[in-house]
């Protein structure tokens, strides 16, 4: 389900296009809220937007879990390294709440 009304739909669209052309060899840029769901999408190759949101949201969740139980702090990105690429996962505070 994505969220195109939400308040932060449209510069989270021109966000993730500018990112998208910005970074050589970026597949994809995904906006989401912490809870799950898609905001917006820039891809050059098919993902499937709300499941990754998805994804995304249990990875911070676990990375948030991880940094509390080792007492490092609030986790400010998270980096999935793969075989053929990586998966980065920032937190943007928006101001809204912690």
């Amino acid at each position: 389900m994505s969220f195109s009304d939400h308040p932060y739909a449209a510069i989270g669209l021109r966000t993730a296009n500018e990112l998208l052309d910005a970074i050589d060899g970026c597949r994809a840029v995904l906006v989401a809220t912490i809870d799950g769901f898609s905001l917006a999408v820039a891809q050059r190759q098919p993902i499937d937007a709300d499941r990754l949101a998805a994804m995304v949201s249990s990875i911070g969740a676990l990375g948030a879990a991880a940094s509390r139980e080792t007492n490092i702090g609030t986790p400010r990105c998270l980096v999935v390294e793969s075989t053929e690429g990586r998966l980065v996962v920032r937190c943007v505070n928006t101001g809204t709440h912690e």
